[in-house]
């Protein structure tokens, strides 16, 4: 099977690592701001004599590294905060009454358009200590994030999710949860909480080439809104051991869905094989595939030999599940899900999967220890004419 230079999804954490510079960075790494017709050579408040010289005025001196917790109730916390996109407009309390909490947020309106990463950071900051990772983010449409915190060796660790169109959403998950990103290095392999310097929030829209097909586009006015960003000792509700000596990668249990949508798919929390679980949501043509990324490299699988999930689908289709490598290449098995049998138990032993045409391994074989990425797709290409499709996804379990 051949999946779609879309989806090579090893490209895609690239991609957000390499947007934008880490944060170990020097003063002139940071976006610049933009650059008005006046200020130009030749124009009209730069011709001699319009206007008397002004002198320059003296840079600002550079924040001392601050504690990180935002609650955005105090002014001076905004300045800590920094976009990549110099026309983006970032300011407290946007509009009454839109905090989750208190009377402050933070607020960035940007306009999405080709070739912008839409990202905001807030650096320096200080980290004595902590477990988890926690914050409200609000957007005016459906987006995908990327989040995570920044070493100051310049290791990008991050996890991904979805939100719905004006609605809270909280974000909390333990430190350990996140993965390196592909292009950056960390010479001990693990997030060392002294070492955070930034925690980024992104938008995932309009990224390059094959990317935005996979991951969508958007155009116009959008805000996102931060409330409450903090690094705590709280532990996080977080998938951990399952039955069966397995480890859980996802029940789909929490009110926030950790995965991206691929191929034109929307996510929303339904009914699962045991309490909640994921639907996916195949409603208009796309891409031919369509279904899910999640990252799962954090998890401990180098003693694991088979992954299962509980799988059900509207129309009889054919599902692929593919585990993807640090360096790109990728291994699949494609399964044939039929509505008439409900929700079932699908288990795919690691060595039933097969390495992908358009994947290149330096040993042929899938290496436990270098996992990173899940991936869930249908094949939609016989459905583009028919009715919407759903796959119910739920109990994605490593044994």
């Amino acid at each position: 099977m051949r999946l779609p230079t879309a989806l090579r999804f090893s490209a895609f954490l690239v991609a957000l690592a390499s947007t934008h510079p880490v944060a170990a960075q020097q003063e002139g790494d940071r976006p610049k701001p933009p650059v008005f017709f006046f200020q130009q050579p030749g124009g009209a408040l730069a011709q001699p004599g319009n206007r008397p010289a002004q002198p320059q005025p003296r840079p600002e001196a550079p924040l001392p590294p601050t504690s990180p917790a935002f609650d955005f109730e105090a002014g001076p916390q905004i300045g800590y905060w920094h976009p990549t996109d110099p026309e983006a407009a970032v300011e407290l309390d946007p509009e009454a009454g839109a905090a989750h909490a208190g009377k402050g947020c933070l607020g960035m309106t940007y306009n999405a358009r080709e070739g912008v990463f839409e990202q905001i950071a807030a650096r320096p900051l200080k980290v004595v200590g902590g477990k988890t990772l926690t914050f409200w983010v609000r957007t005016s449409q459906p987006t995908q994030l990327s989040f995570g915190v920044v070493e100051q060796d310049g290791g990008l660790y991050q996890q991904f999710c979805v939100t719905p169109a004006d609605e809270w959403t909280k974000v909390d998950l333990p430190l350990t949860s996140l993965i390196l990103s592909q292009d950056t290095n960390d010479p001990d392999g693990r997030l060392d909480v002294a070492d955070i310097v930034e925690i980024r929030v992104a938008d995932l829209a309009n990224l390059p080439g094959g990317l935005a097909d996979a991951l969508g586009r958007k155009a116009g006015e959008q805000q996102l809104l931060l409330d409450d960003v903090a690094i705590t000792d709280d532990d996080a509700d977080w998938p951990g051991a399952a039955p069966a000596q397995g480890v859980l990668a996802d029940g789909f249990e929490r009110d926030t869905i950790y995965a991206l949508a691929i191929g034109g798919a929307e996510l929303e929390r339904g009914e699962g094989s045991q309490g909640a679980g994921l639907a996916i949501n195949c409603r208009q043509p796309g891409s031919r595939w369509m279904g899910i990324v999640m990252g799962v490299g954090y998890l401990p699988l180098t003693d694991k030999n088979e992954v299962s999930c509980q799988i059900t689908a509207s129309r009889p289709v054919t599902v692929s599940l593919v585990l993807e490598e640090r360096d790109g290449s990728k291994y699949s098995r494609r399964l044939k899900i039929n509505p008439a049998d409900g929700w079932s138990e699908d288990t795919v032993s690691f060595d039933q999967l097969l390495l992908e045409t358009d994947s290149q391994d330096e040993n042929g074989v899938l290496d436990r220890d270098q996992i990173r990425v899940l991936i869930v797709v249908a094949d939609t290409a016989g459905l583009l004419n028919a009715e919407p499709l759903t796959v119910g996804l739920d109990e994605i379990v490593f044994r």
